[in-house]
């Protein structure tokens, strides 16, 4: 596997499929048997969040999904310095060293499904 397949299936499980996996989730909350207050009050939000607002909060944690991965994939790719790292980081793959370029794989396939938006 090489660095572009992997951002791509990093990008498809964790924010295409996270993200449906989330808006399932949280329609299919059942309020008598939810015990996680943090929870509770996102599913209270979201119920009170007109069509239009539903998709700009699931935009918005869409886009912090990206950011926090981008950031990983800068720590790996060794373009963000991870504080109290001694040495840099590296991404192996089937004994193939994948990281270096996996920020910008990543924001590519980010901006090429937003752009098909």
């Amino acid at each position: 596997m090489n660095t572009e397949e992997f951002t791509s299936l990093v990008y498809a499980q964790a924010i295409e499929r996270g993200t449906e996996d989330w808006v399932e989730a949280i329609e299919a909350t059942d309020l008598a048997t939810a015990t996680s207050p943090s929870w509770l009050r996102a599913h209270g939000l979201y119920s009170r969040l007109s069509k239009d607002d539903r998709a700009a909060l699931i935009e918005l944690l869409q886009q912090t999904s990206v950011d926090c991965i981008s950031e990983i994939f800068g720590i790996l790719d060794g373009t963000t310095l991870l504080v109290g790292a001694a040495k840099p980081m590296q991404l192996m793959f089937d004994g193939k060293a994948i990281s270096g370029n996996l920020q910008d794989y990543f924001l590519w396939h980010h901006e090429q499904r937003v752009g098909n938006r």
